[in-house]
């Protein structure tokens, strides 16, 4: 029998009926080839009761197309082509007119990236419709990089704004509503923490680093109550004198520089500034040498007129003081305790804290036999270190033939009680007792008016001689007198 070819033209709609075809009949794919030439294939009946079935015969209310496959492939797309950038789509749309901007409401596209050599690679694109305008909002490259914006991404998760935002481009969100966001404004990177809960840097789940909505920052600290608060629990090398290793330090504060040179420094800034007056102080750790390790340690302050080094401790130890003075609070010193007493006859009296320093003017008195009579008031300055005082002062117009043999002299209202016997302790007197003596024995000489004068000194409270003495008095009706002296005071 000779089989005749039947085109679509050809069959009645409607005489080819479901129990006409069965699945035993001898009627394969191969047997029916139908044409249909430039005609559609439109079902009839309403959309809305109308459903395609793929696999099942189960509806869903709201399903149009259902497909149904129990093995491991639910749907295929294929496409022929297989240039570079060929693309195949799967389109949502509006309407029945062909695809556009206007009618697209998103699109998913497998490109073909590249077919050299024969190795299949592809990018899958995810577009939607912003204002009928479709554009691709996110990539998945043949490499697994994802674009987020960005249509070539050069990370594995690469998200563009196209825009500086305050926003952010990112936002974690936790189910209590914990929010952080990232991005990059218009100043710079930044991280944003929206609720008040602090943020923190974890590794392998223990907490490193926090810093709370105040601005507080935490090292090894999860309570900070300061701009910069450091805990370390570790137990460092005991300390021994000497500059610690790096692993036994909590901060380490390093300059590199690309080759030696004095002057070299590492330094810390702290300023104060209230809106009127940036006041700037530094602790600079400064290279002494280019040829050696010698480090110093400078402080420089601002004096309001200018920022220079007040104070420096060398690599060697020496402090020096550039600018200002050394101020000792009163009561307290410059503490010697550490240092021995160096011998010398009898029983050594170490005073170990150096407590003052003072100079100024005081009004002597002398009192010829320790009376009122015949008094002459005089000048004098004085320095004080610690407890040694350096007084001179000087009288004029004193009658000697007042001072006869044997007799003595007072000279009182001196600035300090002084020592004067040569006792421990002190004497509380403020004044000098003297006797004028005409033998000459070993002593102190002191020439007044190119004429050798006699005086022994005594404490009011002691007898024993202390002091001066010369030889050849000479009585002189007006006498200018001159005294040098250095002492014990308390």
């Amino acid at each position: 029998m000779t089989l005749t070819t039947i085109n679509s033209e050809g069959i009645e709609d409607g005489s080819i009926k479901d129990i006409d075809v069965k699945s035993n009949a001898a009627i394969d794919g191969s047997k029916i080839d139908p044409d249909f030439g430039s005609q559609d294939i439109v079902t009839t009946g309403n959309v809305s009761t109308s459903k395609v079935l793929i696999g099942t015969t189960v509806t869903n209310t709201n399903d149009v197309l259902i497909v149904s496959d129990p093995g491991n492939v639910f749907m295929s797309i294929r496409s022929d082509a297989a240039g570079d950038n060929t693309k195949q789509f799967l389109d949502f749309g509006t309407g029945t007119a062909d695809r556009a901007s206007a009618n697209l409401t998103a699109c998913i596209a497998a490109t073909i990236h590249s077919q050299s050599g024969g190795t299949l690679k592809s990018d899958l694109t995810f577009q939607t419709n912003s204002g009928n305008s479709i554009s691709d909002k996110l990539i998945i490259k043949d490499t697994g990089k994802v674009g987020i914006g960005e249509t070539d991404p050069d990370r594995f998760l690469h998200i563009k704004s196209g825009s500086n935002s305050d926003d952010g481009v990112l936002r974690i969100e936790s189910a209590n509503n914990n929010i952080m966001d990232t991005g990059v404004d218009g100043t710079g990177h930044f991280i944003n923490c929206v609720s008040a809960d602090p943020f923190r840097v974890k590794f392998a789940g223990t907490e490193k680093l926090r810093i709370k909505s105040d601005g507080d920052v935490g090292i090894g600290n999860d309570s900070p109550s300061c701009r910069l608060a450091v805990t370390d629990t570790a137990t460092h090398t005991a300390y021994a004198s000497s500059t610690p290793s790096i692993s036994d330090c909590m901060l380490a504060i390093y300059n590199s520089p690309s080759s030696e040179a004095i002057n070299n420094h590492a330094t810390i800034q702290m300023s104060v500034n209230g809106g009127s007056h940036n006041r700037v102080n530094t602790i600079s750790a400064v290279a002494e040498s280019a040829s050696n390790r010698k480090l110093a340690l400078a402080f420089c302050t601002d004096s309001g007129n200018n920022r220079n080094e007040r104070m420096r401790i060398t690599g060697d130890g020496n402090v020096t003081v550039n600018d200002g003075d050394l101020v000792v609070a009163n009561g307290h010193g410059i503490d010697f305790s550490a240092w021995s007493n160096t011998g010398g006859t009898g029983t050594g009296n170490k005073h170990e804290t150096l407590t003052a320093y003072e100079q100024g003017t005081f009004t002597p008195r002398l009192r010829p036999n320790d009376s009122e009579t015949g008094m002459v008031t005089g000048a004098g300055t004085y320095v004080r270190v610690g407890h040694i005082v350096h007084m001179r002062f000087s009288f004029t117009d004193v009658d000697t033939t007042s001072l006869p043999d044997g007799k003595t002299v007072t000279i009182d209202q001196l600035p300090f009680t002084c020592d004067l016997d040569g006792q421990s302790g002190y004497n509380t007197t403020t004044s000098l007792m003297m006797q004028h003596i005409t033998a000459k024995t070993e002593g102190t000489f002191y020439t007044v008016d190119n004429v050798n004068y006699i005086f022994g000194i005594y404490a009011n409270s002691a007898s024993t001689w202390s002091g001066w003495q010369t030889n050849d008095f000479n009585n002189n009706a007006s006498t200018y007198l001159n005294f040098s002296l250095s002492m014990l005071c308390d």
